[in-house]
């Protein structure tokens, strides 16, 4: 199973940022789980992540998945 909170914390965000977004992280996490659990040859490749820089935006990933 992916984990893109332990993800992210790999990529330098901290646990605090994490927590500002974690609602939409969540969803994130279990869509992308969803999609490897019905395509169980796949794996997550890469994944580029984008942060709002005020208060108010949301969090933009990149994911790319493949064989």
């Amino acid at each position: 199973m992916f984990n893109i909170f332990q993800y992210l914390q790999l990529k330098g965000i901290e646990g605090e940022v994490q927590k500002k977004y974690f609602k939409e992280l969540d969803e994130i996490n279990d869509k992308i789980n969803d999609l490897l659990l019905k395509n169980p040859n796949s794996k997550v490749k890469e994944v580029k992540v984008e942060l709002p820089k005020n208060s108010g935006g949301k969090v933009n990933l990149d994911i790319h998945i493949g064989v």
